[in-house]
């Protein structure tokens, strides 16, 4: 893979996934850099932010 760093590193899912969008968005490497240290170090809030929309778009009963 073209963008992944040294092999063996540890990478979040979020942190891939940026990587893997950041061609299509044609975001500047210091934007992306910023994305990558907010999806690495708040992961947890990140996923409670798409639990709470989740839950507001599609209510439990």
């Amino acid at each position: 893979m073209a963008n992944s760093p040294k092999s063996g590193a540890y990478q979040s899912p979020l942190e891939k996934l940026f990587a893997r969008q950041q061609p299509k968005v044609k975001a500047k490497r210091a934007m992306a850099n910023l994305l990558l240290t907010y999806a690495e170090n708040d992961n947890k809030r990140i996923a409670h932010l798409i639990n709470k929309w989740m839950n507001e778009t599609h209510p439990s009963s």
